[in-house]
Formats: C-alpha cells, sequence, structure tokens
C-alpha cells in the first residue's frame, strides 16, 4: 500500500510539522512550536515526515493545515485496510 509513492507498510512513524524560516534558517518544527512563536517565524509550508525501517526521512508538503490534515485522514485510512 502507497500514499505518493511512499510504501507505507516500511513507515515507522509520520510526523506533522511546519517548514519555516527565520532569517536565512530554514528547518521543520513541530505544529506546536510554531503555535507558540509564529511572531518570530515565516511560515513556508505544512508537512508530514515519513520515517521508514532504513532510518530514510520522506517528506510531503502542503500549502495548508488542512490539505495536511487530509493527507493524514488518507494515509490512515490506507493503513486501516
Amino acid at each position: 500500500m502507497q500514499y505518493d509513492g511512499i510504501k507505507l507498510n516500511n513507515i515507522t512513524n509520520i510526523y506533522p510539522s511546519v517548514l519555516v524560516r527565520h532569517q536565512d534558517v530554514v528547518t521543520t518544527v513541530s505544529i506546536e512550536w510554531y503555535e507558540q512563536n509564529k511572531e518570530e517565524l515565516q511560515l513556508e509550508s505544512y508537512v508530514l515526515i515519513f520515517l521508514d525501517t532504513q532510518g530514510n526521512r520522506l517528506e510531503r508538503h502542503f500549502q495548508s493545515y488542512e490539505k495536511m490534515v487530509e493527507a493524514i485522514n488518507k494515509v490512515m485510512q490506507l493503513l486501516k485496510k
């Protein structure tokens, strides 16, 4: 079973997060941390980070929180099968 080219049976963890910019630094942070510090940060995108059994990190970016939640729901439905 796959989601957007990612083999879900090889995934060990999924982390919803936010890609932010602060001056010259671009990095992912937790949604909670972003919410606490958003006045100082520029939102680039919402991100689902998938970690696989080999320790690889795969990312899928979304332009809105709602689109990311839709993707999470789709992944959950696929994993229930």
